[in-house]
């Protein structure tokens, strides 16, 4: 449920309880609020208000009672696929270990942070980045694609849709150097 609808949720039930209240304080014998109703419905002016209220608190119930037959469309949490055996469900998680395990091997590239996302026409990988000083980042990046989408292949067996590369850093400190 997203913040506005649970606003509108808070506001309303809140309306919901105070008219309840009220309800049950007339069917107990107080008789005030049916005289103030009274005096307000014979003022066109006051008519309209309460009408005009009436129409939105119809309106905020409405959308929040189709609001929660809607469904969500939620990433799966693992990706599938047969083999002549059944069926091999890989976890989200164990995919993006195997894009970590991939970029190791590939020089220039200090730490990255891969998200992975299925998708009809194979799996979208985006790869946040931080490489070492002084390597080409174009050269870099095309060489982490090239690997990634090559270990996923052989490893997982998967179709790769799109590898996505974002250098969010170049690193400030090189390689360490061992005297």
């Amino acid at each position: 449920m997203k913040l506005f609808d649970r606003v509108l949720l808070a506001v309303y039930s809140l309306v919901l309880v105070a008219l309840s209240l009220l309800a049950l304080m007339m069917a107990a014998g107080w008789t005030t609020p049916i005289n103030y109703m009274e005096i307000y419905f014979n003022h066109l002016q006051s008519r309209w208000i309460i009408g005009i209220t009436a129409a939105l608190l119809l309106l905020v119930g409405l959308n929040l009672f189709f609001s929660n037959f809607q469904r969500r469309r939620t990433v799966p949490a693992a990706v599938s696929h047969h083999t002549q055996f059944g069926e091999v469900r890989l976890s989200i998680t164990a995919l993006e270990n195997l894009v970590h395990r991939a970029s190791r091997k590939i020089a220039g590239v200090k730490e990255i942070n891969p998200r992975v996302r299925p998708g009809s026409d194979g799996v979208t990988v985006l790869i946040q980045a931080i490489l070492l000083p002084d390597q080409s980042i174009p050269k870099v990046s095309e060489q982490l694609q090239q690997q990634v989408k090559d270990y996923l292949q052989e490893a997982a067996g998967l179709d790769v849709a799109e590898i996505k590369v974002v250098v969010q850093n170049v690193s400030h400190e090189g390689k360490v150097r061992v005297e």
